[in-house]
């Protein structure tokens, strides 16, 4: 059953022109790779003759420098044979043990571009796992861009994923140099960028891979044919080993439009169907760094059709709009219990409970807009850290929208205005002038109660009547609420979202 799925895009593309001209622009997208079924008797790491997650352990522990392969084990950890092993395979893997091959097949590239991929080998590299330092960084980028975002779109319904947003932008910044890169590393939270590839390599490689929960990531460099000579290897080797960058080479026409969103649709499950417009200037760019996410799973405990009910929502333009409320009530009522001062809300965990939904309920007389601009780093870091057990009857509407936002002014207003000007600094990429010039982030969200396997183990389980406890609290989420989809192992918001109209 899949409860909850999501997509972020994110790109920049860089544009070597006189330092006049427009230059960069970046975009980001949520992902996962949906041609395992094909590629995938390969994976038999343990050499048991079947693919199990002991294959995929075997796999991660190699790729973050805990475990070494053997010749034979390097010879098969090649899942996908893309003649390099990272983490596509172990997701390749973990998608051939629970048979995810329903999905159409990827859309072909035209013959214009060349895949470079294999010529920039990664290295393996060493991780850095998650520290107060790394979670009080992201947490002050995350809720920055949040308060950005909800800023520029007060009158919307917002998702980002600062975690898209940030791989797309490391892997920018290391091509940065001078006062470019040290604006960058103070609005990434103050962390040196070494350190914060090690950290977001760690992060990358060790998000869950479930059969019914997993986030995965892919990222993608495109350069125009003509700018490869000015291309510094390094800049290429960097974000393969970190970031498991493809790169491409292509003629930056009306092809390379295509091709690009290709890639976008093919990895974020064809929910985002395209980054750039067809009217896109792509002569103007000289670099796409592109990077994808996508989320996938299902409740932990699904909704049964009568835990559904139409219910009115109050929009924060004042209009009353009919919602599909999904309850959590009698003995599944939620357990974990979220507070400040300004909000009440509660956690309801996803399948295998590495994940978890975050709904934050202003107070009466409080709105939205009032409720994000009063946050801080430390407070919401606080809340999503200390949740308290308790009974709560709670309620929510389904939902499903998209969303899109130009986060130049944002990202400037952070602390990083040199990257779109004409004076900045990308010269660990290139000795061309290069600038930003934009900065597109796309979302999808969709909700939903539906989703036969988990309904039909939830259905299953029979609690008698006498032992369902009475609710301590009760949060009804029938006006404007913030959400958040939290990574339980850090407590850090992977896309931070507000509901502020159902329609």
């Amino acid at each position: 059953m899949k409860k909850k799925m999501l997509a972020a895009l994110m790109a920049f593309l860089c544009c070597v022109q006189p330092v006049s001209a427009q230059a960069i622009s970046t975009q980001s997208i949520m992902t996962v790779s949906s041609e395992a079924s094909v590629r995938l008797k390969a994976g038999d790491l343990n050499l048991d003759d079947k693919l199990d997650i002991l294959d995929v352990i075997i796999l991660n522990q190699s790729i973050i420098g805990k475990e070494s392969l053997t010749t034979i084990q390097k010879l098969t950890a090649d899942a996908n044979k893309d003649n390099k092993i990272d983490a596509t395979d172990s997701l390749a893997i973990m998608k051939a043990i629970v048979g995810i091959f329903e999905k159409p097949s990827d859309k072909a590239f035209s013959p214009a571009i060349t895949n470079l991929s294999k010529a920039v080998k990664a290295d393996i590299v060493e991780g850095k796992a998650a520290d107060d330092a790394f979670i009080k960084a992201q947490t002050g980028f995350y809720l920055h861009l949040f308060q950005q975002a909800e800023q520029q779109d007060p009158d919307k319904n917002i998702l980002v994923s600062p975690y898209s947003v940030m791989q797309a932008l490391a892997m920018t910044a290391n091509g940065a140099g001078g006062q470019t890169l040290e604006e960058m590393e103070q609005t990434f939270g103050g962390l040196p960028l070494d350190d914060l590839n090690q950290y977001l390599y760690t992060q990358r490689m060790t998000q869950p891979n479930y059969q019914n929960c997993w986030l995965s990531t892919a990222n993608s460099i495109w350069y125009r044919d003509t700018f490869a000579d000015s291309l510094k290897p390094e800049f290429l080797k960097a974000n393969a080993d970190y970031y498991a960058a493809d790169a491409f080479k292509a003629p930056f026409d009306d092809s390379t439009i295509t091709d690009i969103n290709t890639w976008v649709s093919n990895k974020t499950e064809r929910m985002i169907p395209e980054i750039l417009n067809p009217e896109e200037e792509i002569q103007k760019a000289v670099m796409y760094l592109v990077n994808a996410v996508t989320f996938e799973a299902e409740w932990e405990t699904a909704y049964l059709p009568f835990e559904v009910q139409k219910q009115e929502f109050t929009a924060a333009d004042g209009t009353v709009q009919q919602a599909e409320m999904m309850y959590s009530k009698d003995h599944d009522m939620e357990r974990y219990y979220l507070h400040d001062e300004n909000a009440s809300g509660f956690y309801k965990y996803y399948s295998g409970e590495r994940y978890a939904f975050a709904a934050m309920l202003p107070n009466e007389g409080i709105s939205v807009d009032e409720y994000i601009s009063g946050l801080t780093a430390e407070s919401l870091q606080n809340t999503l850290a200390n949740p308290e057990e308790s009974y709560i009857l709670a309620a929510m509407p389904k939902f499903s929208y998209d969303y899109e936002i130009e986060l130049k002014d944002a990202l400037s207003a952070m602390g990083m205005p040199s990257a779109f000007k004409e004076t900045a600094d990308f010269s660990a990429m290139t000795d061309a002038p290069v600038m930003l010039d934009k900065a597109l982030h796309k979302t999808h969200i969709e909700t939903s109660e539906e989703g036969t396997k988990a309904a039909a183990v939830t259905i299953e389980r029979e609690i008698p009547v006498c032992e369902t406890p009475l609710p301590e609290k009760e949060i009804i989420l029938d006006r404007p609420f913030v959400y958040m989809i939290v990574d339980m192992e850090n407590h850090l918001p992977v896309f931070m979202g507000t509901v502020k109209s159902v329609e």
